[in-house]
């Protein structure tokens, strides 16, 4: 999938958001896991989107997050920093450091997501025009935790109202795509 996004000249960068500071558990990040901590997992996926799909991840800029900025470095992963209550400010930093025309955004605490359908997603965000390629509402999935999207809208662009298409009748769950409505 991800050569076709290339040969069509849109870059895309996955955007992986994650820190140390979770209520519920904190330092999940680093939790052990087969013998590995967690964001590796997380980061090892993320490089399976595709070759030509930069891997950012976005954390904040307390040092407890050391940690998670030293196993992105082991893995040669670019590292952006920002203020820990800011999410939507560390990601458009990302975006300030590796500019793309198609983001797939990657949740820290989702180390199931699956990379190949997360490239699918952003073939078919170039191919539909799409501006978010998300699960359907009410879907609940294993898939959960990523998307892909175009920065614009994240970046305070001016944005026509979105119309939602469903996708086509299926058994298994499937992505749904917003568009912008064409102009008559």
């Amino acid at each position: 999938m991800n050569s076709d996004l290339e040969q069509a000249g849109t870059a895309a960068v996955c955007i992986v958001q994650a820190r140390m500071g979770s209520q519920r558990l904190p330092g999940k990040m680093m939790e052990d896991l087969s013998g590995r901590p967690l964001m590796w997992h997380i980061l090892q996926r993320a490089q399976q989107v595709g070759a030509g799909v930069p891997v950012v991840l976005a954390t904040t800029d307390h040092e407890r997050d050391d940690p998670l900025v030293a196993v992105a470095n082991a893995m040669k992963v670019a590292v952006v920093r920002g203020p820990e209550h800011d999410v939507l400010g560390r990601f458009l930093l990302a975006l300030d450091h590796y500019p793309a025309r198609w983001v797939a955004r990657v949740c820290g605490d989702s180390p199931l997501f699956d990379p190949v359908h997360l490239a699918q997603w952003l073939e078919l965000a170039r191919h539909e025009g799409a501006d978010v390629v998300r699960f359907r509402d009410g879907v609940t999935s294993l898939l959960q935790g990523a998307k892909s999207s175009r920065p614009a809208p994240c970046a305070g662009a001016a944005r026509p109202p979105a119309t939602t298409r469903s996708p086509p009748s299926t058994s298994r769950p499937g992505p749904c795509r917003t568009r912008r409505p064409t102009p008559n």
